[in-house]
C-alpha cells in the first residue's frame, strides 16, 4: 500500500522530535561544561568593544590605560637602525623606556620594511620570565603593517639590565634601549624623618596625632621647623599632657601647613598663605631670601613629597591668635623723684612711671628693702656676675632678715659670703606657678633647696616667700623672710649613740650637722642594717663600698632579711659567700641615683649583672622592693632603703620560667625609626619572633590587622600594647598564616610589616557538585538510542 507524502511526513515526526530533543540536550550540556570558557572571553570583548579578529591576534595595546604608546620607523641599516616616537604622526621622539611603564609598539605608518621586535636575552631569543610580550610578532618574527606588541616588565627586571631591538630579518640590526625607572616619592612625615632635622617636629606631629592627616593624599604645603628651632622655642612634649594643651600644640603645627603645592617660585613679596588653621602666614622676599611673618628664613626651599612640598624654616611659627596679647610698656613700677620701685603695684595700679624691667642688683637696690643684700653683693663681687644675662632666680633676703640673723658683713671674708649669696640663686627663671610642693632645685653653690607649699604659702628652706614674681630683665626675684645658711654637713648625727637618722634635714635636725661618710658606715649608724652591714662583711665587700665610687645601694632593712629568711651561718663554704656576694651586688648599681632621676620602666643593670626595673607612681619600686627612704646621702653614692631583700634568677630557674627565653627570628627597627627590619619575615609554624628595640626616636607598637592596608588593629588580635621607645614583644606563631601588622601612630608612614608563617598556599578549589542529572547513567545515550530506532522505524515502512 502506497503512503502518500503527508503521511510518510507524519511517520517522520517522532524521530525529527528525538533527534532534536537529543541535540538539544547536547547543546546544553556542552554549554554547561565550557560555558565558562567560551562565553566570558566573548562577553568581555563584547563589552571592550573588542572584535573577534583582534581577538584571534591577541589583546589590543590601546586597552591598557597605563600603556605608553610607541611607533618605531621603517628602519635603516645603519645605527640607531629605528626611530621611536610617542605619536603617531612620527614627531616626538623618545630617547628611553621607563621600566614601571607598560609599553605598546606600532609601526610608524604601517611600515612594513625591516620587521621588528625586542627581547630582554638578545636577538631572536626568547624573553625571559622578567618580561611579558603580548600580541604579534615573535622573537624571530617581527611586527610590520598594522601589527602591534606590548610589553611589560616584572618586579625582578632592573635598569641594569639589558632590553635589546632588532630587525628580525637583518643580525646586523641590533640596538639597545636606555632603561630608567621612576621612583616613588615617600609622604611628608617619612620624608621629615630622612632629612635628619626634623626629629622633634616628627615627635610633635605624633603627640598631636597628625602623622595621619600629613600621610594623606593632600597636596599640602609644609614650612618644616628644624630641631635646632624647636630647640630655640623650647619645646617640650611633656607640657602638652592635657586634651587643651594638645589642642595648642595641634594648632600651632597645623599653623606651618597649607592646602595645596606652593613652590618657592610661586611666592611674592607680601603674598599671604592661608594655613589649615585659616590663620594667613605673611610672605616676604628680601633678594634671594625669603622670610615668613618676620622672622622665620626659609633655608631649603622645594624639599618634594608624594603628598606635597616642603619649606625647611629656622624658626618655629606661631599663630596670631596665639600671639595678640600687647605686652607692657614696662614690667614694674619706677618713682623718678626717688629712684624706687615699688613691687606691689602693677600696670592697672601704678601711679608713677610703669617701665621696662632692670637687672637683679640694679632692681634690688632701688625696691630700698635690699640694702643689705646689694652690700654683700658687691662685698662678694657677684655684682658684675649676676647683672650678666642669665636667666636667674634669686630668693632675696630682705634688710629685716638680715637684721634678724645677726649678720654683719665685717664678720665675713668674701668666699664665705659668696658661698651665702649663691646659696639664694637658682640657675634658670623659676617663676612661683613652676613650684611644687616638695620640689628640689639645686643652688649655684651646690646645695639643695628644699620648696614646700601650704594653703598658698611658698617657703624654701624654712624662709617664707613674702613677696612673689618681683620681673628683672635678666630673671626674676622671690622676696623672702630669712637668711638661708648653707648647711655644715649632710646627715644629722647624734655623736652620743653613734647614730643617723636619715630623716632629718639641716633645718630639723637637732643633732649634728656633719657631712656624710661612706656606704658601709652610714648603714651601721642607722641602726636598721645590721643585717647588711655584716652579710657585706662576710661576702669581702665592705672595703668595695667605702671605696671611691660612687654607688648607688639599695639598702634591704634588717626586716626585710628577716623576711627573706636569710641567716648568714647558713653561708659557710666558698660557693655560698660567692652565692651571697652576688645577692648582695644585686643592690648595686654604679654611679648616684637620685629618685629624682628614675622614671617608670627604666632599668639599671646591678653589679651582679641582673637587670632592676623601676617601676615609679605613688610609691618607687626596684623589681618587687619599695623604696621606704629615698636619697640617703653617703660620701660614696647614695643610699635608697627598701622593704625586700633581691633574690637573682637561678639560671636553670630562668630557662624554665622565662617566657622571653627563646628568640627564633628578631624584628627590629631600620636606620630611620620609622619602619620595621625587616619588614616581611617567612618562618616555620612554631617559631618565635621578637620585636625589640631600646631608646628609639619616637613611640611605636605592634598591632595585628585584619588584612593588608587596614589601618585599625584587629579587634581581639595580638597586640604588644600600648607604644614606647623601648619595645620587647614576642609571639609564637602556632599555625601557618600570613600575619599582617602596624604601629599604631605611623600606620601613615606606611610602618607596617608581614609575617607568612608556614605553608599558607591557597586550598585547592572544592570539585563543582554533581548533580543528579549528570549521575543518572545513560540518559543522554538512551535519548541518541531512542532516535536512531526511530529513524529506522521510518525508514523501513518508507
Amino acid at each position: 500500500m502506497k503512503t502518500t507524502i503527508v503521511e510518510q511526513i507524519i511517520r517522520l515526526v517522532p524521530a525529527v522530535v528525538a533527534m532534536m530533543v537529543f541535540t538539544v540536550f547536547t547543546v546544553i550540556k556542552v554549554m554547561k561544561d565550557y560555558a565558562p570558557f567560551m562565553i566570558t572571553p566573548l562577553v568581555i570583548m563584547l563589552a571592550l568593544g573588542v572584535s573577534v579578529d583582534q581577538a584571534s591576534q591577541g589583546v589590543s595595546a590601546e586597552d591598557g590605560e597605563d600603556t605608553t604608546h610607541i611607533y618605531v620607523s621603517g628602519g635603516s641599516m645603519s645605527e640607531p637602525y629605528y626611530q621611536f616616537y610617542a605619536d603617531s604622526e612620527g614627531t616626538t621622539e623618545i630617547s628611553e623606556l621607563d621600566i614601571s611603564h607598560t609599553y605598546a609598539f606600532h609601526r610608524l605608518d604601517g611600515a612594513t620594511s625591516h620587521p621588528f621586535y625586542v627581547s630582554d636575552v638578545g636577538y631572536e631569543a626568547e624573553s625571559s620570565d622578567e618580561v611579558t610580550l603580548t600580541g604579534d610578532g615573535s622573537s624571530s618574527s617581527g611586527i610590520t603593517g598594522s601589527q602591534t606588541f606590548t610589553i611589560s616588565f616584572e618586579e625582578g627586571f632592573t635598569v641594569d639590565d639589558t632590553l635589546s631591538y632588532y630587525c628580525t630579518v637583518h643580525s646586523n640590526m641590533i640596538g639597545e634601549f636606555t632603561l630608567t625607572e621612576t621612583v616613588a616619592l615617600p609622604n611628608i612625615p617619612v620624608t621629615a624623618v630622612s632629612t635628619g632635622e626634623h626629629t622633634l617636629l616628627v615627635k610633635a606631629l605624633t603627640h598631636a596625632n597628625l602623622v595621619g592627616v600629613l600621610s594623606a593624599e593632600g597636596p599640602y604645603t609644609v614650612f618644616a621647623p628644624t630641631d635646632a628651632a624647636f630647640e630655640e622655642m623650647g619645646l617640650n612634649l611633656s607640657d602638652y599632657d592635657t586634651e587643651e594643651e594638645n589642642d595648642t600644640l595641634e594648632m600651632i603645627l597645623s599653623y606651618h601647613v597649607a592646602m595645596g603645592s606652593v613652590m618657592a617660585s610661586e611666592l611674592e613679596d607680601g603674598m599671604e598663605i592661608n594655613s589649615l588653621i585659616q590663620e594667613p602666614i605673611t610672605v616676604n622676599i628680601y633678594g634671594q631670601a625669603v622670610v615668613l611673618n618676620g622672622y622665620a628664613n626659609v633655608t631649603t626651599a622645594d624639599v618634594e613629597t608624594s603628598n606635597g612640598i616642603i619649606h625647611i624654616i629656622d624658626k618655629v611659627l606661631m599663630p596670631p591668635s596665639l600671639t595678640t596679647v600687647t605686652p607692657p610698656v614696662g614690667e614694674i613700677c619706677y618713682d623718678m623723684d626717688t629712684n624706687t620701685v615699688d613691687l606691689s603695684k602693677t600696670e592697672e595700679t601704678c601711679d608713677e612711671m610703669w617701665v621696662p624691667s632692670v637687672d637683679i642688683p640694679t632692681t634690688a637696690a632701688a625696691t630700698t628693702i635690699h640694702t643689705s643684700l646689694v652690700a654683700a653683693l658687691e662685698k662678694a663681687n657677684l655684682t658684675t656676675a649676676l647683672k650678666g644675662e642669665g636667666p636667674f632666680t634669686v630668693f632675696a633676703p630682705s634688710d629685716q632678715a638680715f637684721t634678724d640673723a645677726g649678720i654683719s658683713l665685717d664678720d665675713f671674708d668674701a668666699d664665705t659670703l659668696a658661698n651665702i649669696l649663691t646659696y639664694h640663686v637658682v640657675s634658670g627663671k623659676v617663676m612661683s606657678t613652676d613650684l611644687s610642693n616638695g620640689m628640689m632645685a639645686t643652688a649655684l653653690n651646690g646645695g639643695t633647696l628644699v620648696f614646700s607649699i601650704s594653703e598658698g604659702s611658698v617657703s624654701v628652706n624654712g624662709a617664707n616667700v613674702i613677696l612673689a614674681n618681683v620681673p628683672v630683665s635678666n630673671g626674676v626675684i622671690h622676696v623672702i623672710d630669712k637668711v638661708m645658711i648653707p648647711p655644715a654637713g649632710e646627715i644629722c648625727y647624734d655623736p652620743v649613740s653613734h647614730t643617723v637618722d636619715v630623716t632629718k634635714t639641716a633645718d630639723t635636725c637637732d643633732k649634728s650637722w656633719i657631712p656624710s661618710v661612706d656606704i658601709p658606715t652610714t648603714a651601721a649608724a642607722t641602726t636598721i642594717h645590721t643585717s647588711l652591714v655584716a652579710a657585706l662583711e662576710k661576702a669581702n665587700l665592705t672595703t668595695t663600698l667605702k671605696g671611691e665610687g660612687p654607688f648607688t645601694v639599695f639598702a634591704p632593712t634588717d626586716e626585710a632579711f628577716a623576711a627573706a629568711g636569710i641567716n648568714l651561718d647558713d653561708y659557710n663554704t666558698d660557693e655560698k659567700i660567692a652565692a651571697l656576694a652576688d645577692i648582695l651586688l644585686m643592690h648595686v648599681v654604679s654611679g648616684k641615683v637620685m629618685s629624682s632621676d628614675l622614671t617608670d620602666g627604666m632599668e639599671a643593670t646591678a653589679l651582679s649583672g641582673d637587670v632592676l626595673t623601676f617601676t615609679v607612681g605613688s610609691t618607687v619600686s626596684a623589681n618587687d622592693a619599695v623604696v621606704t627612704i629615698a636619697d640617703v646621702p653617703v660620701s660614696n653614692g647614695v643610699i635608697h632603703v627598701i622593704d625586700k631583700v633581691l633574690i637573682p634568677v637561678k639560671e636553670d630557674e630562668a630557662k624554665e620560667d622565662d617566657t622571653k627565653s627563646t628568640c627564633d627570628h628578631v624584628i627590629g627597627l631600620d636606620s630611620t625609626g620609622y619602619a620595621y627590619s625587616p619588614d616581611s619575615l617567612t618562618i616555620k609554624v612554631g617559631e618565635t619572633v621578637c620585636w625589640q628595640w631600646t631608646d628609639a626616636s619616637d613611640l611605636h607598637n605592634v598591632a595585628e590587622i585584619s588584612s593588608e592596608g587596614d589601618q585599625m588593629k584587629k579587634e581581639g588580635g595580638v597586640y604588644s600594647g600600648a607604644t614606647a621607645t623601648t619595645v620587647d614583644f614576642r609571639y609564637t606563631f602556632t599555625e601557618a598564616m600570613t600575619f599582617h601588622y602596624i604601629c599604631e601612630p605611623h600606620v601613615g608612614m606606611q610602618m607596617v610589616g608581614k609575617v607568612i608563617v608556614g605553608d599558607t598556599a591557597a586550598e585547592p578549589e572544592p570539585s563543582t557538585p554533581v548533580t543528579e542529572e549528570e549521575e543518572t547513567p545513560g540518559f543522554g545515550l538512551i535519548l541518541g538510542v531512542l532516535a536512531v530506532i526511530g529513524i529506522a522505524l521510518v525508514s523501513r515502512r518508507l
